[in-house]
């Protein structure tokens, strides 16, 4: 049986991820360091879950994007049920959060398996190594207003590996124009996890809920997922658009 390139980069990136989450767990106290490995674990699940239907296609992959964004409106829906005084915020959100979907679902239904791969990969490259190196080497705030914990070596550390994990796959596949859609990917990644991060930083929590075992809510684990793909989705559709009014 032949491996789709992608899973080659997985097991790569995989393997750097537990080093890191090792080195950057040195010296924490053991209650950390569980939950740390917990949380690679089941993210390592995750992701190989969703790359596998990511590669699959069809109607099983695009119920699992829908149960995704259905399940984030639920936890949405929860958190802005519990404070009524922000509710032209919440409105606002709610707007935001539909078009998201939307895209995101679009992009599930017309784009082919590798490259929905691709920005899958690329999601959680970025998501995964922003962590490691936030650990490691974080000292400036990205967004201190929005994410503390969110560092300026954290996002390079992370557009780092998502480059070199990208340029990897393309010389296995023969990729065109990665570089430009690892950016975009990348750049829309950080937007969805701040605007989720803001959300929850104007309600007072922490998570959204504990429905996925050490990773908070499904938008604390898919909003850059969401937000990913509908920027994709509407990248498409504007050159779709360009080049029939060229």
């Amino acid at each position: 049986m032949t491996l789709h390139p992608v899973w080659y980069a997985m097991l790569v990136l995989l393997g750097l991820g537990v080093a890191g989450m090792a080195a950057g767990s040195r010296g924490k106290p053991k209650e950390v360091q569980r939950e740390r490995l917990g949380k690679t674990i089941s993210y390592g699940v995750i992701v190989s879950l969703l790359m596998w239907l990511a590669l699959r296609g069809g109607l099983l992959m695009v119920a699992a994007g829908c149960a995704i964004v259905i399940a984030g409106a639920v936890e949405l829906w929860r958190v802005a049920a519990t404070d009524r005084s922000l509710r032209s915020y919440q409105v606002s959100a709610a707007i935001l959060y539909l078009v998201l979907c939307a895209g995101f679902v679009h992009f599930l239904i017309y784009t082919g398996p590798s490259a929905r791969a691709f920005v899958f990969l690329t999601v959680f490259c970025f998501d995964s190594f922003s962590q490691v190196a936030g650990q490691m080497f974080g000292k400036r705030p990205l967004a201190p207003k929005i994410s503390p914990n969110k560092t300026v070596e954290g996002f390079l550390g992370g557009l780092v590996a998502v480059l070199a994990a990208e340029w990897l796959v393309s010389r296995w596949s023969h990729l065109s124009g990665w570089l430009l859609w690892s950016l975009l990917i990348a750049c829309s990644s950080l937007a969805g996890d701040l605007a989720a991060s803001h959300f929850k930083r104007r309600h007072g929590i922490k998570d959204f809920s504990n429905w996925v075992p050490y990773q908070g809510g499904f938008l604390d684990r898919f909003d850059s997922l969401i937000a990913s793909g509908a920027a994709v989705s509407l990248a498409n559709l504007a050159f779709q658009l360009w080049r029939a009014v060229r």
